[in-house]
């Protein structure tokens, strides 16, 4: 067995501080795993680190996900700020149109929001900027993602969507 460990800053053809997906294609079984880290130039210890289990594939018919285990940390609280972002991959040419709802569990309710994501692109949702409206509503008061919550997408094609978590030292800066 090889474990091969590829830089991907190091590479011209990758986009920074932007979304991107990656496809790996292999003639074996593989296991791709991305991990990103924040350091300090004087402390050794992650201020931050991020790792995503990738969709094993292949994308047939999967236009409804369910994330069950969502969170975004109370600003001020704790010694680490966790926030999320939800990734959403349209790998079809054609527009989808995707339905997302914040279902919330300190409290009943939550929030939805229709977005678009054009063909071959992917759509980047930093859940800590969304204010979504109430579920049900379209003008409704706005609603944060705080605390313990599920996401719900219904898509009008298929997608491959993603949660990413990000933990930070509080007190740090670069969210």
């Amino acid at each position: 067995m090889a474990r091969i460990s590829l830089e991907l800053a190091a590479l011209s053809e990758v986009p920074h501080k932007q979304s991107l997906w990656i496809v790996v294609e292999s003639n074996v079984p593989v296991f791709p795993q991305a991990r990103h880290e924040d350091f300090t130039f004087w402390d050794p210890v992650p201020d931050a680190l991020v790792s995503v289990a990738p969709y094993p594939g292949p994308l047939r018919d999967e236009t409804s996900w369910v994330f069950p285990d969502c969170y975004q940390s109370v600003p001020g609280r704790g010694s680490w700020y966790e926030v999320e972002t939800l990734s959403i991959l349209n790998p079809a040419q054609r527009r989808r149109t995707v339905r997302v709802r914040y279902l919330l569990r300190n409290r009943d309710g939550g929030g939805e929001e229709e977005i678009e994501v054009p063909g071959g692109r992917v759509a980047q949702l930093n859940v800590w900027e969304r204010y979504p409206r109430a579920l049900g509503t379209k003008s409704g008061p706005p609603v944060c993602p705080l605390g313990d919550y599920a996401i719900r997408i219904d898509a009008s094609g298929p997608v491959i969507p993603q949660i990413t978590r990000r933990a930070r030292r509080s007190g740090r800066a670069g969210l």
